[in-house]
C-alpha cells in the first residue's frame, strides 16, 4: 500500500515525510517574493534602532526583498534553489532572512493556514497530475512581475497543461 502516489490523498500530517516538497514551497515564497515590503508601520514615540534615531510618527517599511536576496544569507540568492531550506535532507524551519509573512508581533495571523493550504493543494494536485508547459511554450513561467498594488506584486499570467498521471 503506497503512502504517496497516484490518487492517494496527502494530508497535513505527512508534511514531515516530504521535506523537499516543503523546501520547494518555501523557496517559491522566497524567490517569487510577492510581498516585497509588507505593510507600513510608524513609530508611536521617539525610538532608536541600531544607531538610527527614529522620531515619533516616522513611517517604517521593511524590505523583505533584500532579505530574500541577501547573498550573506542565501547560497544562490538569484536562483530558484530549494536546498536553501534543507540541511542534510531535513527541512530548515527558521531560516534567517526568510520573512514571507512578516516578522515579530505583526506577523501574518494566517501564516499556518496559508502554509497548510499551499502544501495540501500542491501535493494533492501532483499526486494525480503532471504540470507541463503548453505546446510551443519555452517553459519560462516568468519571474518578473506586472505592476501591482503598493504592497503586493502580481505574477504575469501563464498557461499550464494538467496531464493525468498513469
Amino acid at each position: 500500500d503506497d503512502v504517496f502516489g497516484r490518487g492517494v490523498d496527502v494530508t497535513w500530517d505527512k508534511k514531515g515525510d516530504l521535506p523537499y516538497t516543503m523546501a520547494v514551497i518555501k523557496e517559491i515564497q522566497r524567490f517569487a517574493d510577492i510581498a516585497p515590503t509588507g505593510l507600513m508601520h510608524k513609530t508611536v514615540c521617539d525610538a532608536s534602532l541600531q544607531g538610527y534615531n527614529l522620531p515619533a510618527n516616522t513611517l517604517i517599511m521593511a524590505n523583505f526583498s533584500y532579505c530574500h536576496r541577501d547573498p550573506e544569507l542565501w547560497t544562490h540568492p538569484d536562483q530558484f534553489y530549494p536546498e536553501h531550506f534543507l540541511d542534510n535532507g531535513k527541512l530548515v524551519i527558521n531560516k534567517e532572512g526568510f520573512m514571507p509573512y512578516g516578522i515579530g508581533s505583526r506577523i501574518c495571523p494566517g501564516k499556518e493556514l496559508a502554509d497548510m493550504e499551499m502544501f495540501l493543494i500542491l501535493t494533492n494536485i501532483l499526486t494525480s497530475y503532471q504540470l507541463l508547459p503548453v505546446g510551443g511554450d519555452d517553459g519560462d513561467l516568468g519571474t518578473q512581475f506586472e505592476t501591482g498594488t503598493a504592497v503586493l506584486r502580481n505574477p504575469k499570467p501563464y498557461r499550464v497543461v494538467f496531464e493525468e498521471r498513469i
